[in-house]
Formats: structure tokens, sequence, C-alpha cells
């Protein structure tokens, strides 16, 4: 196993640590990553969700994340599926947009305060 991890003991890299921090938010947040994606370019498949995702964070998400992702979104009603180019491929239905905007509006309100904050916490070391 890699020496990758933030555990005591353990070398620090900070490359390694913000690597997998950067993952790790990706990670928590890919719900709201797929449905942006699809939001930008609907009729997306799963492996082309992937594959973007791939080219904009630099780490491959698994298929099978990915898809119990999709299927989890598609049985709240945030997506639906279709045939397209011979593919499921998948679009926001009018839920999944509502969300989208209450999630737009949120992280609005709560970014600047986590900006305040990291800030705070820069200048006191």
């Amino acid at each position: 196993m890699k020496n990758n991890s933030l555990r005591p003991n353990s070398k620090f890299d900070i490359t390694i640590a913000e690597d997998l921090i950067r993952f790790n938010l990706v990670k928590r947040l890919l719900d709201w990553v797929l449905l942006l994606e699809l939001k930008e370019t609907p009729n997306l498949n799963g492996y082309e969700l992937i594959m973007k995702e791939k080219r904009r964070f630099g780490k491959p998400i698994s298929p099978g994340t990915v898809y119990c992702i999709l299927l989890r979104l598609e049985q709240k009603g945030l997506i639906k599926p279709k045939i397209h180019r011979g593919n499921t491929a998948y679009e926001l239905t009018d839920e999944g947009h509502k969300i989208l905007s209450a999630f737009k509006t949120s992280c609005k309100r709560m970014i600047p305060g986590l900006m305040n904050l990291l800030e705070i916490v820069d200048d006191s070391e």
C-alpha cells in the first residue's frame, strides 16, 4: 500500500495530501457533480460521465460508484434515463433542475463563510 494517508506516523507529503483531500471532496460531492454535468451536457451515458470526471479531476471514479449514484438519482426522480445513440443516457428532470438551483443558492451562501474561515486560520499560523 502506498504511503498516501494522513495517519499519524506516516510520512507527510503535501502533494499527496492535497490529492487525497481533492479526491475525497469530489467523492462526497459526486451526486452534485453528476447532476451539474448533466445540466451542462444532457444525454450523457455513464461511461461519458466517468471520462468527464477523470479529465476534470485527474482521477478515475469507479464505474460502480457512478452507476450506483445514477440509479439513486433516478430513484429520487432527479434524472431520467433514455436511449440516446444506442446507450442509456441521462437527463435532468424538472425536479433535478429545481434541486440544482437550491444547491447553487446554498453554495453561494456557504462558500464566502468558508473562504473567510480559511483566511482566518491561514492568518493565525
